[in-house]
């Protein structure tokens, strides 16, 4: 089985644009089966999971694909450091246990 798939981003941010999708799918007659997505890996406000977007590409019988980019400085907690130790990398186990359970109650929500 062949899935077609679209990275639409209206702005350089990572974000497909559903209005995008739509217009293309309209354009080409055809149905994308995978909504490519870069979010920022990080605590701060634009590292959030898109969930109105989610929420359209559900709706439309599409998979979202998210492609997460650990930016080490969108993570409060490495701010408080020196450029030396900024230039290491940080992965909190605790923020990809946090991110996966928001995933997973976002799934059921929608099989519903």
């Amino acid at each position: 089985m062949l899935l077609s798939g679209i990275f639409a981003p209206e702005k350089t941010g990572g974000l497909s644009a559903y209005h995008l999708i739509a217009d293309q799918e309209k354009k080409e007659r055809m149905h994308f089966d995978i909504v490519s997505l870069y979010v920022s890996w990080g605590d701060q406000q634009q590292c959030f999971l898109p969930f109105k977007l989610l929420d359209s590409v559900y709706q439309n019988n599409s998979i979202p694909m998210i492609t997460w980019e650990p930016w080490q400085n969108l993570f409060v907690k490495t701010n408080k450091y020196g450029s030396e130790e900024k230039d290491k990398t940080f992965f909190y186990e605790s923020k990809m246990e946090r991110m996966m359970r928001i995933l997973t109650n976002f799934q059921n929500r929608s099989s519903r």
